[in-house]
C-alpha cells in the first residue's frame, strides 16, 4: 500500500483519460488501463432460472474454492444464508440513511433478481452479499446525480411504480464476511454484478462507489481523493481500483450520496462519538465529519460515479 502522498499530476494522469460526457446510448472510449485481470471462473448453479449457465470473468486464484450464487428469487434460502454471514465491523450509521431507511427492506421482494449471496461450496458459509437495482437514466455520463446511492434507491424504486423501463443497472453495496477480507472477494463479487447486469440485457452497470479508505481522510475534499493515484497511475483507492481494473470508468464525484440526520444523542449511540456542542465532529468509519448544529447532526456523505461498459 502507497503512502497517503497525493500525486500533483494526477488530474492529467488516467482519472481524466476515464472520463466521459456519453451517455447510456454512446460507447465509452477504453483506456490504457485494460489489464489481464480477469480469468474465466464457471460458477456451478444460477438460482434465477432465466440466466441459464453462465461463466462469470473473476479474478483466477487457485487457493480460491467453488462458488454458489444464490439470488433473492430462492427467498428462504437467500434470507438463512443473508443472515448466516458473519459481518465485520463498519459504517452501522448508514442504515438510517433516508432513502435506505425507506427502500433497502423492500429490495429482496421487489428486485429479486439483483440480490445475491456469494456461498463457499466447501464450507457452505456465504462469505458476500451483493446488491444492484435496474434504474432508467437518460443523458450524458456527466449528469449523474450528485444524490449517488440516495438517488438510485429512489429511481428504481420510482421507475418500478411508475413502469418506467430501466436503462441500466446500477451497483448497490458489496459486503464480504469478516472472515474473507482481505481475500480479494471484492473483485469476485464486482464481476457477479456485472455478469448478471449483462445476462438481464443491460449495456452499462454504474456504481456510486463509497472509496474504501477515504475514512482514513475525512478532511479531504472527495474531489482532490479521487484524483490521488499509484506510480503505476491506478487510482489510490483500492475499491477504485477494483473498478478500474474490471474496466469501470471514473466519471465523477457524487457529493451528496448518502444523508443521515440525528439528534447528538443518536449519534453518539451510533458512532461512541460524544457531540457536546456545535462544530465538525470526525467518526470511526466515517469519510467527512458530522456537522452539529443545535442539537442535530447532519452527515453528507459523497462517493464517486463509475461506469462500466459491459461486453
Amino acid at each position: 500500500m502507497a503512502s497517503g502522498v497525493k500525486d500533483p499530476g494526477a488530474s492529467a494522469g488516467v482519472l481524466n483519460s476515464l472520463r466521459s460526457t456519453a451517455g447510456p446510448n454512446t460507447a465509452l472510449e477504453a483506456t490504457g488501463h485494460s489489464v489481464g485481470f480477469y480469468q474465466t471462473w464457471v460458477c456451478t448453479m444460477w438460482s434465477a432460472p432465466q440466466l441459464g449457465r453462465w461463466a462469470a470473468e473473476v479474478p483466477r486464484n487457485k487457493s480460491m474454492s467453488a462458488y454458489t450464487i444464490v439470488t433473492a428469487q430462492e427467498r428462504a434460502r437467500f434470507d438463512a444464508l443473508r443472515k448466516s454471514m458473519v459481518r465485520g465491523d463498519g459504517p452501522a450509521f448508514l442504515d438510517h440513511d433516508y432513502a435506505v431507511t425507506q427502500y433497502w427492506p423492500l429490495l429482496a421482494e421487489t428486485f429479486p433478481a439483483n440480490q445475491f449471496c456469494l456461498v463457499e461450496q466447501a464450507s457452505g458459509q456465504t462469505v458476500g452479499l451483493g446488491h444492484s437495482i435496474p434504474v432508467a437514466f437518460q443523458g450524458a455520463w456527466v449528469d449523474l446525480p450528485a444524490e449517488g446511492l440516495d438517488w438510485v434507491l429512489e429511481q428504481g424504486f420510482h421507475d418500478r411504480t411508475v413502469g418506467h423501463s430501466p436503462t441500466l443497472v446500477s451497483a448497490l453495496y458489496i459486503e464480504i464476511a469478516a472472515s474473507r477480507r482481505g481475500h480479494h472477494l471484492s473483485a469476485h463479487m464486482l464481476a457477479v454484478l456485472r455478469q448478471m447486469a449483462h445476462a438481464q440485457g443491460f449495456n452499462y452497470l454504474i456504481a456510486p462507489v463509497r472509496p474504501s479508505l477515504k475514512s482514513r481522510y475525512p478532511l479531504i475534499p472527495i474531489t482532490e481523493y479521487m484524483q490521488w493515484q499509484h506510480a503505476d497511475g491506478l487510482p489510490f483507492d483500492p475499491w477504485l481500483r477494483v473498478h478500474v481494473r474490471a474496466g469501470g470508468h471514473i466519471i465523477q464525484a457524487c457529493p451528496r450520496a448518502m444523508t443521515v440526520r440525528g439528534s447528538c444523542q443518536q449519534w453518539t449511540t451510533w458512532t461512541g462519538v460524544e457531540m457536546p456542542g456545535e462544530g465538525n465532529y470526525i467518526i470511526p468509519h466515517g469519510l467527512v465529519p458530522v456537522s452539529v448544529c443545535g442539537t442535530t447532526g447532519e452527515y453528507i456523505e459523497p462517493g464517486i460515479w463509475v461506469v462500466h461498459q459491459l461486453p
